[in-house]
């Protein structure tokens, strides 16, 4: 079957005049059938060394962020392909790095918005080349730790999850003569660090394994923020990031005490009154808590909490763009589950105590 003519066109024209032919064609993209783009897709081996004009990936790739962006998502891919292309010939250290850095967030742009590896090899490639600079920046090196970690994630491969580890640890804690990122740049790396080791541990571990790596992102993110309110963006995410893991600890753990020490970080983190987020996310570890102690005292506090929750969603203002909280659904559903248990408890003469 022939190619569309867009496509025909797009794979023979030359780079410096693709810009103007996808602002020509803008429209037509969008009129492009599935099928055309998944023929197109299947040529996509031919990536190799980039020629005068787009590969069929190349095509396939500026065509769908078409699709979904416009222009100024498919622009990107552009300056991918022309940063990443002059790196081989740039002999400047300062100009091989901007380029680098320039090359890397595009890629991860693109990328990002086609959830596919397509571009995993030659993003892969370009780290290796920062990673050979003197002295690389904080900045570029924690480009090559997100880049890294992204491939992790498309691919399943642990030696990227390794070597995306390593990257993060510089970033922490950079040699002497790298000036360090800023302290909401240093919190998001060292979250990042956390959620990448429970990563590897979830992807490596076995049963009956110390799960050393989840236990030091845990102590990673306890350590990287100020926890006494006010908190600050970077300290709300820190606080986030420790309540994920230790949600993931106690999920193969099963102890009670990690539950506690979620509690007691929620009450620490709160704001006065508690957000209907928060008061959302207590309901969540009583009932976790309950689980585990099967203790009728912890069921009782989830209703209470839950019905503080849905009174303050009355009269504290949403902070999404619907009008609405986002939480609301979910606490409505386990004041129905919570209020089911406790009736079935009632049923049981002899366990737990009376509710009232």
């Amino acid at each position: 079957m022939a190619e569309p003519d867009l496509i025909r066109l797009l794979l023979t024209t030359p780079w410096p005049e693709v810009p103007a032919c996808l602002a020509r064609h803008e429209a037509e993209a969008q009129l492009l059938s599935d099928e055309a783009l998944d023929r197109l897709r299947s040529r996509m081996p031919d990536t190799g060394m980039r020629s005068g004009h787009p590969s069929a990936a190349d095509a396939w790739i500026l065509l769908v962020l078409l699709r979904q962006g416009g222009r100024e998502l498919a622009i990107h891919h552009l300056r991918f392909v022309h940063s990443s292309s002059a790196v081989p010939f740039t002999t400047s250290v300062d100009d091989r790095e901007d380029l680098l850095t320039e090359a890397l967030i595009s890629g991860l742009i693109v990328t990002d918005a086609l959830r596919t590896p397509v571009l995993v090899d030659q993003l892969v490639a370009l780290t290796e080349a920062a990673e050979e600079l003197e002295q690389a920046s904080t900045q570029l090196m924690a480009l090559v730790a997100t880049t890294r970690s992204t491939a992790f994630t498309l691919t399943g491969d642990i030696a990227h999850a390794d070597r995306s580890i390593d990257a993060f640890r510089t970033v922490v804690a950079p040699p002497d003569g790298i000036g360090p990122l800023r302290d909401s740049g240093l919190t998001g790396a060292r979250s990042a660090l956390a959620l990448l080791l429970a990563a590897r541990d979830r992807a490596t571990t076995r049963p009956g394994s110390d799960h050393d790596d989840l236990l030091e992102a845990i102590a990673i993110a306890r350590a990287s923020a100020s926890l006494e309110p006010p908190l600050r963006d970077e300290d709300e995410l820190a606080a986030n990031t420790l309540l994920t893991l230790l949600a993931e600890l106690y999920q193969v753990t099963d102890d009670v005490a990690v539950v506690d020490d979620a509690l007691a970080l929620l009450d620490r983190i709160a704001d006065r009154p508690p957000t209907v987020g928060q008061l959302a996310a207590r309901v969540l570890w009583l009932q976790l808590r309950y689980d585990g102690s099967n203790d009728v005292d912890d069921l009782t506090r989830a209703l209470l909490t839950v019905d503080e929750a849905l009174t303050r969603a009355v009269t504290e203002p949403p902070a999404t763009e619907t009008g609405h909280h986002d939480d609301v659904p979910w606490l409505r559903s386990a004041r129905r589950h919570i209020l089911l248990a406790l009736s079935d408890l009632r049923k049981r003469p002899g366990e737990g105590t009376d509710p009232t």
